[in-house]
């Protein structure tokens, strides 16, 4: 991934700090290191003070 992909990912600046509540199913292999756990997520839902987003 280069960087413009990356910053296309990137959540609005409108939802900076806000909590949300994301639930799904892991996908593929976890990949775990040192400092960190990456891992795919398929997404079902994505909830935020009791908003639901799609």
């Amino acid at each position: 991934m280069v960087g413009h992909q990356t910053l296309s990912q990137q959540l609005p600046d409108r939802f900076d700090k806000q909590q949300f509540i994301v639930t799904g199913s892991v996908v593929g292999l976890v990949d775990k290191q040192n400092h960190r756990t990456r891992f795919e997520l398929a997404v079902e839902s994505i909830e935020s003070r009791g908003r639901a987003f799609r």
